[in-house]
Parts: C-alpha cells; sequence; structure tokens
C-alpha cells in the first residue's frame, strides 16, 4: 500500500468497483471526485481498469480485477529518476524502475528492471514480457565535456548511445504496451537539446537527437493514440549537475538550481494531462536565471574530467 493519498478512499472505490455497470465514470460520494474506467473483462461487473490520470488505488490491487495503470521510468537511480519514481508510487500508480544497479534499485519502491542503456540490443529481451504500459519516461543520461578538437570516438560513442540510441531501441520494443495502453511517452530532456554551448558537442548533439526521435514518434504515432512530450530542464541539483560544475571549474550552487522533485512534478503533469491535449514540449529554467545555458538536467554521474583522459568510463545514470 503506498503511504500517500490513494489510501484514503480504498474502501469506497472496492465497493464502487463492485456497483460498476459500463458507466464511462464512478463517482466516490466521500471527496466528490469522479474516477473514468474502462471495461476490462466483460461481463464481469468487478472487472474495470483505472485510467492512467486516475491511477489512485494502491498499485497491489484493491480486488480481483483490478489493473493499476503502470508507469516504467529509466535512469531510476538518480536524481529526477529517484524523484519520479517516489512520486509515482506516493500516487498510486505501479513503477517499474530501470537501472543497472540491483543494489540501488532495491532501495526504490516499486518493481526493479535491471538493464544497461550502454546495451540497446539486450533492452528488447529485457521488457520482453511487458504487454501493457501506461507510460515510458527516459531520464537516463551520460555527459562528458570536451572541445570537438579533443574529444575522442569513445566518448561521442557512449553519449550517443546512452542519450539517443538506448531510448529509441527501448521505446520500439515497448511500442506495442504503449499502444495497448493509449500511453504516454516522455523523454526528460536538457537545456542543451535546445542549445549548444563550447565544451558540450557531444552532449548536445546527442539531446537534440532525442529530441527530433520525439517529434518523428509523435507524428508517426499519432493515430495510435499514444501521446510523446519532450521536457527540457535547465540545470538541476543533482549528483551530475555537481560533476559537471566541478568539470567547468565553477562553484556547485544548489539553491541556484531546480529540484530534482520540481522537474518530476513537471514530467507528472503531463503524464496525467487530459486526454483531449498532447503536451509536445515543456522547458522548465531556474527562477531567476538568466538566458538558458545548456546544462544537463537528467540524472546521474557526471565525469568531472577532460574528454582527453580517455574513453568514457563513467556509466549512464541508470
Amino acid at each position: 500500500m503506498s503511504k500517500g493519498g490513494p489510501r484514503w478512499f480504498e474502501a469506497r472505490w472496492v465497493a464502487r468497483l463492485e456497483q460498476y455497470n459500463g458507466a464511462q465514470t464512478l463517482r466516490d460520494p466521500g471527496s466528490g471526485h469522479s474516477f473514468a474506467v474502462q471495461r476490462l473483462c466483460p461481463g464481469r461487473g468487478k472487472c474495470a481498469v483505472i485510467h492512467p490520470k486516475f491511477a489512485r488505488a494502491s498499485r497491489t490491487g484493491l480486488c480481483q480485477g483490478v489493473r493499476v495503470a503502470t508507469m516504467l521510468v529509466t535512469g531510476a537511480t538518480g536524481g529526477i529518476g529517484r524523484a519520479l519514481v517516489r512520486l509515482l508510487d506516493g500516487r498510486g500508480y505501479g513503477v517499474i524502475a530501470v537501472g543497472r544497479n540491483a543494489a540501488r534499485l532495491a532501495e526504490l519502491p516499486g518493481r526493479p528492471l535491471v538493464a544497461d542503456l550502454r546495451r540497446p540490443e539486450t533492452l528488447a529481451a529485457a521488457v520482453a514480457g511487458i504487454d501493457r504500459l501506461d507510460g515510458l519516461v527516459h531520464c537516463a543520461g551520460f555527459v562528458r565535456l570536451g572541445a570537438v578538437a579533443d574529444i575522442p570516438y569513445p566518448v561521442w560513442a557512449e553519449h550517443l548511445t546512452v542519450n539517443l540510441a538506448a531510448p529509441a531501441e527501448l521505446t520500439r520494443a515497448l511500442l506495442p504496451a504503449l499502444r495497448a495502453a493509449r500511453g504516454r511517452v516522455v523523454f526528460v530532456n536538457s537545456g542543451a537539446g535546445l542549445r549548444a554551448n563550447p565544451h558540450w558537442s557531444a552532449y548536445a548533439a546527442s539531446k537534440q537527437g532525442l529530441r527530433a526521435l520525439a517529434d518523428s514518434l509523435r507524428a508517426e504515432e499519432a493515430g495510435s493514440g499514444v501521446r510523446v512530450s519532450s521536457v527540457f530542464p535547465g540545470r538541476t541539483a543533482t549528483a551530475m549537475q555537481r560533476g559537471v560544475r566541478a568539470a567547468e571549474g565553477g562553484e556547485y550552487r544548489e539553491s541556484e538550481y531546480l529540484r530534482a522533485e520540481t522537474v518530476a512534478a513537471a514530467v507528472l503533469a503531463v503524464l496525467e494531462a487530459p486526454d483531449d491535449a498532447e503536451v509536445t514540449e515543456v522547458v522548465l529554467r531556474p527562477a531567476g536565471a538568466g538566458p538558458a545555458t545548456a546544462g544537463p538536467a537528467t540524472a546521474g554521474p557526471a565525469t568531472a574530467g577532460p574528454a582527453t583522459a580517455g574513453p568514457a568510463s563513467a556509466g549512464p545514470a541508470t
């Protein structure tokens, strides 16, 4: 049972399910809220599926036949990913938390799924058992700064693999499950996905490619009911940002950055947007910030050394 708001209507929700007669909504008399539902198995009055926007029941299920909306989050052990997993769990969603480190995943709520985004060819097998998915959120990221004249090929390859090819492959593998649920795909991008600064070429190229991926996918899936969004946070207070500031030779001032929880709340708002709207892009900047910079927002460790230090060794933010 989630510890947050969902537990308040547990008993009443069971009662409403027992009275389900094919209506499109159920109204809780205690709160006045209406909950959208769909038929899951015709002929059985207790069987309903909770709409993704109204998934407030315990993910353990309140009675047989209830399917709670499920979200998969990559980069789950990093700053934004971790905040989002906890927020979704508190809202009552079922969460599949994806990362490379099983021990760190075990500290999070939800179902852990160990996967390595540095090996996109393994991702389809990792998610093969998922046949219905209400939301897919790409939070993982990798960054290493360096001038174009200095960045060796392995650093370019890791940026493009973790930040672009892996999200593309994971999305491809999960599209049937997303179509089945008319789900949402959210790419947590970066200010670098909109603008490239000196020494940010590899990261910015991968993030601007991620924006192009989202735009193409949105157009391709327009008829399937799958909604696709990009979120572009500015500098965010995460371990990745701390490493970036060290590489830039600057001071890490957490109070001047977005909180990971703030970015997670924005992603949740996209996931829960009404069905009559498609949120294509959301841009977030720290309050009072100057012109947008290319700093990363995705969660995870940043390599503080220059790109000439050899092949990238820091793993993706999973």
